[in-house]
């Protein structure tokens, strides 16, 4: 995970690791924005699958979310 948004703080905190069972082709990764009193703008989330064990990973392996400023 990368992005302007900081992890734990401008959202709910994730691990930086899903697990997929065998035979799933996709999984939901939850984004939940976090409101603070800052104005902090445009923020950005990037997730991107590794390959690794016996699995491959296709051609969309990033997705990027932004958040926006609630203020």
């Amino acid at each position: 995970m990368s992005g302007t948004a900081r992890n734990g703080t401008d959202y709910r905190l994730l691990t930086g690791t899903v697990t997929m069972p065998a035979g799933v082709k996709s999984v939901a990764v939850r984004v939940v924005p976090l409101g603070d009193s800052l104005k902090e703008g445009r923020e950005t989330v990037k997730v991107r699958l590794s390959a690794g064990g016996r699995y491959e990973v296709g051609r969309n392996r990033e997705a990027v979310v932004t958040i926006r400023d609630n203020k």
